[in-house]
């Protein structure tokens, strides 16, 4: 989940004139830090992706263009 979350909001910062800076090292992606839970991730996630819903119905349409990472 944690990476999942992460990658989703590493394409959507760009839409929303963020920047999010990539992974450092692919396989810290897929591992929980310290202090880090899976519930913690799994909301997180579901945070991110009603972020990535908003932004996506704020287009005029779906021919949007934007920069991306």
């Amino acid at each position: 989940m944690r990476h999942a979350a992460r990658t989703e909001r590493y394409w959507i910062d760009p839409l929303m004139g963020r920047a999010e800076e990539g992974p450092k090292g692919w396989a810290e992606e897929y591992r929980l830090g310290e202090g880090e839970t899976v519930e913690f991730w799994l909301a997180e996630f579901k945070r991110v992706a009603a972020e990535t819903e908003k932004a996506v119905r704020s287009l005029p349409d779906l021919e949007a263009d934007f920069a991306l990472p």
